[in-house]
């Protein structure tokens, strides 16, 4: 199986400190890796069935299993985190928290231009 990949867009201040933030909770023995849709292999992309044009939009998390996006990549990605970061990804992926979840990850998708370490590219 591939390793896990946390998908995000470094044009966005906001995306790229998440990712990092992330990415250093997760432990050294991880596979898992955080990059920038713009420093993606496009045969990734298309390995996993995503049309490139959707890691504009939210965060993806790519392992070999159905692609997750949104809240779904942010709860797969802290799952990978041990400790109770990695339970707070588990529980955003349980059914009746993620339905939650996913409309808070788009309205901070759609605002991520007012968050700190925002750039004029975090605007959608």
């Amino acid at each position: 199986m591939a390793p896990a990949v946390l998908v995000y867009d470094a044009d966005c201040g906001f995306c790229s400190r998440s990712a990092a933030w992330i990415e250093r909770r997760w432990p050294e023995d991880s596979t898992a890796t955080a990059i920038a849709f713009q420093r993606l292999d496009p045969g990734v992309a298309e390995a996993a069935g995503v049309d490139p044009r959707e890691f504009h939009d939210a965060a993806f998390w790519l392992d070999g299993a159905q692609p997750r996006r949104g809240a779904g990549a942010v709860a797969a990605a802290l799952s990978e985190a041990h400790g109770a970061l990695g339970a707070v990804g588990r529980v955003l992926a349980l059914p009746l928290v993620r339905e939650v979840a996913e409309p808070i990850y788009r309205i901070v998708a759609r605002n991520r231009h007012r968050l700190p370490g925002s750039t004029p590219a975090c605007r959608l």
